[in-house]
């Protein structure tokens, strides 16, 4: 069939997926189409789609499991940076300061990162049969998760409903003027210092201000530099280590492969120590000084600094093994 694959000139008995242009049919189109649809639905939703993508990758477009979940990842690579594009630029709804926490980002990402390599070489090493069924299991229980979740938000959403606000009073922190966003400041400092007496204490309230100041920010630097260097590890000894048609400087299986391919780990390891003790330390600070968390903030305590990392790590594992958006 000319849309699964076609003999080459390579080596005998060998068998390669067709070129794109050269054999552009009706499932190319269709595959085209489903991945734009796919594409615009999952970026309001957050996730990468790749759930839709790698199966429609392999029934329509007749990819094998292992060709089909590279093709994912560059897909959900292409709408993540469109998607970043945007919300970089986007102020949180509830308070003045950027949507994006890049101090959860910073704990969260270098771990996802770590995760993924190990799920890539999960699957180079698995058959295309165990792919697909964790593919199908995997899938079967966040559509069940995401059904319930679903449900819940409905009825809670119905229940909200019955409160009538008015619009006027609604004020989305993208449409603050200047002047405004000045009043919500010191609307949430007198918020939290009045909460405990803070208040009383002009150092505390200082501090407190500093800090709601700092997170105004609309770019963090610092954090964005320790996730580039993160990336820079991870590329470096990809690169180093190489793979299917990228041949590295050492030879696979050897002794310098592998030191190649766990060198992140401890890196990325120290990395994620680091930034946790630093968010265990500004969370400690922020409730001392009775900091007004809103709805969404995540309240980087001891435990949550393991949870979270914890549910990033298999995350991105499940987006190297099978093609799924972490």
């Amino acid at each position: 069939v000319k849309n699964v694959c076609r003999r080459e000139g390579t080596a005998l008995g060998t068998c390669v997926h067709k070129t794109l242009f050269g054999h552009f049919d009706q499932s190319d189109l269709f595959i085209a189409i489903i991945t734009f649809v796919t594409t615009a639905l999952s970026a309001p939703a957050g996730t990468g789609g790749g759930g839709v993508l790698v199966p429609m990758y392999i029934i329509v477009g007749h990819f094998s499991p292992h060709g089909a979940i590279p093709l994912s990842k560059a897909t959900i690579f292409g709408g993540a940076v469109a998607n970043n594009f945007f919300n970089l630029q986007r102020r949180h709804p509830r308070a003045d300061r950027p949507l994006v926490d890049f101090r959860s980002v910073l704990l969260l990402e270098p771990i996802l990162l770590l995760g993924t390599v190990l799920g890539v070489f999960f699957n180079a090493l698995s058959p295309g049969w165990l792919i697909t069924s964790l593919l199908v299991f995997t899938l079967s229980f966040v559509t069940y998760r995401t059904a319930l979740k679903g449900i819940s938000a409905y009825k809670t959403e119905m229940g909200e409903a019955r409160l009538v606000v008015p619009e006027s009073s609604i004020h989305k922190a993208s449409e603050i003027g200047p002047g405004e966003r000045q009043a919500l400041i010191h609307s949430e400092l007198r918020s939290s210092a009045s909460h405990d007496g803070v208040g009383d204490h002009s150092g505390g309230a200082s501090e407190l201000a500093g800090m709601v100041e700092y997170e105004r920010r609309a770019f963090w630097y610092q954090e964005v530099g320790v996730l580039i260097v993160a990336w820079i590890i991870i590329g470096i000894c990809a690169y180093l280590k190489g793979g299917d048609g990228a041949p590295g400087v050492a030879t696979c299986g050897t002794a310098l492969y592998w030191f190649f391919v766990c060198l992140p780990i401890p890196l990325i390891g120290v990395i994620t120590w680091k930034v946790s003790a630093y968010l265990i330390n500004d969370h400690s600070k922020k409730e001392e000084l009775n900091y007004r968390f809103v709805e969404g903030d995540l309240k980087w305590t001891k435990d949550n600094v393991i949870k979270y990392p914890a549910y990033c790590f298999f995350a991105g594992f499940a987006a190297g093994a099978l093609g799924i958006a972490a």
